[in-house]
């Protein structure tokens, strides 16, 4: 059940998140403090001008604001804007409250051009419309607020159904006398995130909240502050990706100060007025429920912000990436300048998350959702390795993932469901109710299954959003768990089975340098390796167990394959023996080099065993410090006994004795003859003939020499 575990993990740290933000009032992203300590404190004396006011200097961004819902939240009735069909008179009810059926009749009248909504006898002026992207609801104007008419126009289904009847009707079906309740007014609970320049009060005689704006609808103002000092002097315009400015709409809760003993229903504080752009949100308000049993998912509409800060792109990037070379993906304004081919030399000031702005435009409507690109390839961006290759780390591979790509070759996929499945459809689940259920994404962005929807009820990405019988084929909940689990539980086992032979191979490397292969065969057993290392790391980047799990499955396989391939190059031979000397006997204790590294001992019969690269080896042999000799082998051998150093010189034959002899006669007989010769020729005179005859002579006399 891991994948619960991590469930509830991530569900906790989401909370603990969102309790901090809004508990101790953290800043998230833009500007810092409050006014009068910071830089818009100069909204304190400036007054709205209206959005039109902004149109002769920025038109291209006033008419693409005109174009978007923020312009048209609030409108007139008219034939162009009412999108309710007011020729029926829908009979509606609310067993919850007890209220039984009651009929509205509905009319348009084209002489006048007026919308009403007849109740009981009583008809109410349809004064303005709200919405019309998901639901329309009507607003009526009684004393001096405007209230929600009973009825609601669900775009999807093209049907009226019942708002808050309750207020309206009693038990039995007859029209309680309006206002029934002043504290639902309009203007108390909604006017603060529908107009731009609102400035609300309490009336202690009427008990009414009355209020004036500058414009309907989310106007420029409403992000940029107010803009009379901005005119003419450029300084005075807030400019910030800060996520707080969508949030103090984007969120469901109550102020923090109180107006005529009540909250209201948008930022607010007793001694600092309405929120302004660069103020802290959490100074203004507090959030309320809406939330789904995890206590993390929006279940009710508008509340997009609550879900941003339990996910991971609220978070500030850690702080090694805070750079240029990670700007794009790690900081709002770097990612805005990437898509739009601008330069940021200073990144001193960016804001290191990835806020609203980063997915959504604020003007621009040439895509769904005011998005920046599809969104098929907005999360792409950030979500791929880009141009990685083998030999670098890949990160966020998401996208490779998905679209069955990786950069090495020979090595291919398939695409995810057929590029059927996007980011948004497993990471964006509609959990929230706009008009009917479920009609609004979350902003969390985790992957929300089947698990969460036994836990906590929740609406799942799997079973709900595609496995349906309607989006794609029918699974059940269980199904889809096993489903899940296998894929996870497979991909772990080729991961763990993988990384296992990669530590094997990359320990056979180091092992090589001892075992004499050359730097030839230990470079290809790395480049082996470093094949692995990539696709085995490219799926932990991908998170293949979920995101396609076939090619994950391929890829670990190839991992596997190339650590094997590494491992085996790198194989040692054994090579036996026995080292004798020139009288066979065995030698013991004697070290067999290469170099100055022993690779075995010989033990007392001069036996050794020696893994070793296969090919030719020289060892020499070193005994007590000296060296016998030396040896060469062939690896992988066994049982060869190998002689080490040379015989003595054996003692001369007899023969060789006897020619000894005779030159030392020889040598003899010369000296001797070549003595008689030197007598001779000291007497100067001949041999007697005696003497020639060889007869012996008589021993010479001595000569006197007296």
């Amino acid at each position: 059940m891991k994948r619960i575990t991590i469930a509830l993990a991530m569900t906790a740290v989401g909370v603990a998140i969102g309790l901090i933000v809004f508990g101790f009032g953290i800043n998230t992203g833009g500007a810092e403090g409050t006014r009068g300590s910071t830089d818009n404190s100069y909204m304190d004396t400036a007054t709205y001008v209206g959005s039109s006011s902004c149109s002769g200097c920025h038109s291209d961004e006033h008419t693409a604001w005109a174009g978007s819902l923020h312009s048209k939240m609030i409108q007139d009735p008219l034939p162009t804007t009412v999108i309710g069909d007011f020729t029926l008179d829908p009979i509606l009810n609310d067993t919850t409250n007890n209220v039984p059926d009651v009929t509205i009749d509905l009319n348009y009248d084209g002489g006048t051009g007026e919308y009403t909504a007849t109740m009981d006898g009583t008809s109410f002026l349809v004064d303005q419309t709200v919405g019309s992207a998901w639901k329309q609801r009507y607003l009526t104007q009684i004393g001096g607020s405007l209230y929600f008419l009973p009825i609601q126009w669900n775009v999807e289904t093209n049907e009226w159904v019942a708002y808050h009847l309750e207020r309206w009707f009693d038990t039995g079906g007859s029209l309680i006398t309006q206002p029934s309740d002043l504290s639902s007014s309009w203007n108390r609970n909604c006017a603060g995130c529908h107009t731009t320049g609102l400035d609300m009060t309490f009336d202690g005689g009427t008990g009414e909240w009355q209020g004036t704006w500058t414009e309907f609808n989310i106007g420029c103002e409403s992000c940029h502050g107010p803009g009379s000092d901005h005119m003419g002097n450029t300084d005075y315009i807030w400019l910030s990706v800060d996520a707080q400015i969508c949030g103090q709409c984007h969120i469901r809760g109550t102020s923090n100060g109180t107006m005529g003993g009540e909250t209201l229903g948008y930022p607010w504080s007793a001694t600092q007025g309405n929120y302004m752009p660069g103020d802290t949100l959490a100074e203004f308000y507090t959030p309320g429920e809406g939330l789904w049993a995890d206590g993390n998912t929006s279940k009710k509409h508008h509340q997009q912000y609550r879900d941003w800060l339990t996910s991971g792109h609220s978070m500030d990037a850690p702080s090694y990436a805070q750079n240029a070379g990670c700007m794009s993906c790690r900081s709002t304004e770097g990612f805005i300048a990437q898509l739009e081919g601008e330069t940021i030399t200073d990144v001193g000031n960016l804001t290191w998350q990835q806020t609203c702005a980063s997915c959504h435009t604020t003007h621009d409507t040439t895509n769904e959702h005011q998005l920046r690109l599809p969104e098929d390839q907005l999360c792409g961006e950030c979500h791929t390795v880009g141009d990685s290759s083998v030999g670098r780390t890949p990160h966020h591979a998401q996208q490779e993932f998905i679209d069955g790509y990786i950069n090495v070759t020979g090595l291919s996929g398939t695409p995810w469901m057929n590029g059927d499945v996007t980011c948004v459809d497993c990471h964006m689940p509609e959990t929230a109710k706009s008009a009917v259920a479920y009609d609004i994404s979350s902003h969390t962005f985790r992957f929300i299954g089947p698990e969460e929807k036994t836990l906590y009820g929740l609406p799942n990405a799997c079973t709900d959003g595609c496995h349906d019988g309607v989006n794609g084929f029918l699974m059940t909940d269980a199904q889809t768990e096993a489903s899940l689990h296998d894929n996870e539980a497979n991909i772990e086992h080729l991961m763990e089975q993988a990384h296992t032979n990669m530590t094997l191979a990359e320990e056979a490397i180091i092992e090589a340098f001892d075992l004499a292969f050359t730097d030839t065969i230990i470079e290809q057993a790395q480049d082996l390796l470093e094949h692995a290392n990539y696709t085995h790391h490219f799926v932990e980047a991908g998170i293949g167990t979920s995101h396609n799990p076939s090619f994950a499955e391929d890829l670990l396989l190839y991992a596997n394959d190339k650590a094997n391939e590494a491992i085996a190059l790198l194989q040692p031979d054994t090579m036996t023996g026995t080292l004798v000397d020139y009288n066979q006997d065995p030698i013991p204790n004697a070290q067999i080099r290469i170099d100055d590294t022993t690779w075995d001992t010989t033990d007392s019969n001069g036996d050794f065993d020696i893994a070793i690269a296969p090919g030719s080896h020289t060892f020499s042999v070193w005994v007590g410090g000296e060296e016998l000799g030396d040896f060469t082998a062939t690896s992988p051998s066994s049982g060869q006994t190998y002689t080490i150093g040379e015989a003595p010189p054996e003692p001369p034959a007899e023969t060789d004795n006897l020619w000894l002899y005779l030159i030392i006669i020889i040598i003899v007989i010369v000296v001797v003859i070549a003595g008689v010769g030197v007598a001779l020729s000291r007497r100067g005179g001949a041999l007697p003939p005696e003497e020639e005859l060889g007869e012996p002579s008589e021993p010479l006399e001595e000569t006197e020499t007296e």
